[in-house]
């Protein structure tokens, strides 16, 4: 008797097969909208300036969306707000956990604070190693030293299988080095610190702005549009 073949696992859901409610107002105050001609951008955006400050806009990159189709937004008075809605945070079960480099990794752990006193041992004998040096270096035991500095916070169960080192770009920003912070006010740092790094790192299929940049986007569009150039919904404009 032949035995009945296993059941592959499902994949996990990617956010964007997570539908969210139209112009309804989500966990945090976001809103997700359809806008696709920039009239519609413009009008609602007149409407609700004051009341998001941030957004996020799906556009087309690649062969597959994963977080927001083109001309869909989120909204929000947050950034926490924008990428919790974004990214469906809660729904497709994002975690923070602490890494313990420290316990799991120790050689390394102490390599890292070896190899910077050598550092600056080499630039003193080559006396290239200043007054402003010796405080940054004074200022930076402060804050990491192998008793504070024992590991950080990471992001688990990321959508498509990513891994929190791919999911950040590089950008400069702190590491969460507390290993007592609660995990309510981990996840909102996080969520912040994803914000500021996809906007700045200009990510293909969600463009992230504050209030500012989106009225200059929107400016930029509206002359392209007045000097018949191609722009924000054209193809969606009735003529």
């Amino acid at each position: 008797m032949k035995k009945p073949r296993a059941k592959k696992p499902k994949a996990p859901l990617l956010p964007i097969e997570i539908a969210l409610p139209e112009r309804e107002l989500l966990e945090g105050g976001a809103m997700f909208v359809v806008l696709r001609t920039l009239d519609d951008l413009d009008s609602f955006w007149k409407e609700h300036r004051e009341a998001f400050k941030y957004a996020a806009e799906g556009t087309l990159w690649g062969e597959s969306q994963h977080y927001l189709n083109e001309y869909e937004w989120v909204f929000g008075p947050s950034k926490e707000a924008v990428v919790k809605a974004v990214f469906r945070w809660d729904q497709v079960g994002i975690k923070c956990e602490w890494y313990d480099w420290a316990g799991d990794n120790p050689e390394e752990h102490a390599y890292w604070f070896a190899d910077r006193d050598d550092y600056r041992t080499l630039q003193q004998t080559n006396n290239t190693w200043g007054e402003a040096d010796e405080a940054e270096y004074q200022k930076d035991c402060k804050s990491y030293s192998p008793e504070t500095y024992r590991g950080w916070w990471i992001l688990t169960n990321l959508p498509d299988n990513c891994r929190n080192s791919d999911w950040f770009s590089g950008w400069d920003f702190p590491e969460i080095i507390d290993p007592h912070m609660s995990v309510e006010s981990v996840a909102q740092r996080l969520q912040q610190h994803t914000f500021d790094d996809w906007e700045a790192s200009d990510c293909g299929e969600v463009g992230f702005c504050d209030q500012q940049r989106l009225d200059e986007r929107i400016r930029h569009w509206r002359d392209e549009q007045r000097m018949g150039y191609d722009h924000y919904g054209k193809e969606s404009e009735r003529d």
